[in-house]
């Protein structure tokens, strides 16, 4: 949901974006959940679904699990997705700080833009699902008068999940009701419900 929330800065539209992937804390639990079906959507929406230019990925303090993580994406990967990612290890600031001016780093990179709130960004993000949900129902991707059958399970055999409960008579809209996209082979449907977010 950040990419679909940053895109929408006409600077990012134009110039692209340098992500900066920190990988400390990593460990089984993350792992254990990452497998190939997780892996294949990843790759798709950064590669097919968001119109967004990733210009470079830094992947900074990974771990042999780390390693392993990606090997797993590595099969869905194109070689220009995968040239673009690059990994620092611990020592990361020379690199790091040769491509990234440091007054856009937060100070926890060695930078000068203040620290990272994730407290801020989950907010923000709040806000902008709300917006989102909103948007993509009033475009039409699926017409009034089966919202209320999908969200009360009539439809939900014909859906990949069902979404919503019939118990809670006060939501506006369905946890997740979004046309499943023949480009990204259906993937947008799941990555934007809310209970299975990858973000």
């Amino acid at each position: 949901m950040i990419m679909e929330y940053i895109i929408r800065d006409p600077r990012i539209q134009i110039n692209g974006i340098v992500c900066v992937v920190d990988m400390l804390g990593f460990g089984w639990n993350q792992l254990r959940n990452f497998g190939p079906n997780q892996a294949k959507k990843v790759i798709n929406i950064l590669s097919y679904c968001l119109p967004i230019r990733i210009k470079t990925i830094f992947i900074v303090n990974e771990s042999t699990l780390t390693d392993i993580g990606f090997a797993i994406m590595r099969p869905f990967t194109s070689e220009e997705l995968h040239e673009k990612i690059v990994f620092l290890g611990t020592n990361y600031g020379p690199v790091l700080h040769q491509s990234i001016s440091s007054d856009h780093l937060p100070i926890e990179f060695g930078g000068k833009n203040g620290r990272m709130n994730s407290m801020e960004w989950f907010k923000r993000l709040q806000s902008f699902e709300i917006e989102m949900k909103k948007n993509f129902l009033d475009y039409g991707l699926i017409k009034n008068d089966l919202i209320n059958e999908i969200y009360n399970g009539s439809k939900c055999s014909g859906a990949k999940k069902c979404l919503g409960s019939s118990s809670n008579s006060e939501a506006t809209y369905p946890s997740a009701v979004f046309r499943k996209s023949p480009t990204c082979n259906g993937y947008l449907f799941d990555y934007y419900n809310s209970s299975t977010s990858i973000d």
